[in-house]
């Protein structure tokens, strides 16, 4: 067997793949899931429709891989990031600094899992939750971390991790993506939160009982 062939035949096959997904993914964001067609991707790919299962299982299951992939890699920066702080609120600063910088220079990607999370049937939706709820755990420790030691004035936690996503993801589009203009936007996002939440020097900190309070599933975004 001529395995130089063989190998050249997967790269090439990896390649294709690998512009299916970017097709797939520009038209889902711009244009929304449930408006997009395998016919659609597979012109725009340059191949015949039929040949779009020798590389996907279908529209589904694309989604899901995407979304999937987006969660993961941004559950895994953030872990990465907040496990080099120490203290509650350089622990906060450090979670929305670089959740808003990974999700800036991954924009697709995250756009598509802020907007068409709901387009996944039941089964994909059970298996995300998982992750999702990983995500929020992390947050949601280091904010009961920073009410416990008094730096932060949270009232309801499942509250302000709600706000702090969707102030994050608000912000998105208000920013381009040269890497100079997101640390700005970045760095002055996390003075803000930081100061909402009680952990700026110019507000009176107060400590709450958390009394027993615990993560629970507030779906995110």
């Amino acid at each position: 067997m001529n395995t130089s062939y063989v190998s050249g035949k997967d790269k090439k096959s990896a390649e294709r793949a690998e512009v299916i997904r970017a097709t797939a993914l520009k038209l889902f964001v711009a244009e929304g899931f449930g408006s997009v067609s395998l016919r659609r991707i597979a012109d725009i790919s340059g191949i015949q429709v039929g040949s779009l299962y020798n590389h996907i299982d279908g529209k589904q299951q694309l989604l899901f891989e995407l979304i999937f992939e987006a969660e993961q890699n941004l559950l895994s920066a953030l872990r990465a990031a907040v496990e080099k702080a120490v203290e509650p609120v350089t622990q906060l600063g450090a979670y929305v600094e670089q959740y808003f910088i990974h999700a800036s220079l991954n924009k697709e990607l995250h756009l598509l899992a802020v907007r068409e999370k709901r387009c996944l049937d039941e089964g994909d939706a059970t298996r995300l939750k998982s992750l999702l709820l990983k995500h929020e755990r992390l947050i949601h420790d280091v904010l009961s971390r920073g009410v416990q030691a008094g730096v932060f004035k949270v009232p309801s936690l499942e509250f302000a991790i709600k706000a702090i996503w969707s102030l994050l993801d608000g912000m998105l589009g208000s920013v381009a993506t040269n890497p100079i203009d997101v640390s700005i936007c970045a760095d002055q996002l996390k003075t803000c939160v930081i100061r909402l939440l009680g952990g700026g020097a110019s507000v009176v900190l107060v400590s709450h009982d958390l009394g027993g309070a615990s993560a629970t599933s507030i779906g995110r975004r």
